[in-house]
């Protein structure tokens, strides 16, 4: 099993969200739903940058479905939550 890495892209919230809701079905996660909506919107509210997801989360897919995520989470370095 062969697994592909690219940096985020608009394209890609949908499946997000779609990992994140599978995700509790295994318990409560430690990148919760409402976070998403939050961190993707912070870095165009406090760091006037629309693009920061886009150099600082990383998504992982097998075959052509997303297997997993780190999701940068308001900071350009250092803090990213990983599902």
């Amino acid at each position: 099993m062969a697994y592909k890495f690219i940096y985020y892209t608009d394209e890609y919230f949908d499946q997000i969200e779609e990992l994140i809701l599978n995700s509790y079905s295994i318990g409560i996660p430690a990148y919760q739903f409402n976070y998403l909506q939050f961190d993707r919107g912070i870095h165009s509210a406090w760091a006037n940058n629309t693009a920061n997801w886009e150099q600082t989360t990383g998504l992982w897919f097998e075959e052509q479905k997303l297997a997993a995520a780190a999701i940068s989470i308001g900071a350009w370095q250092g803090d990213a939550s990983g599902l």
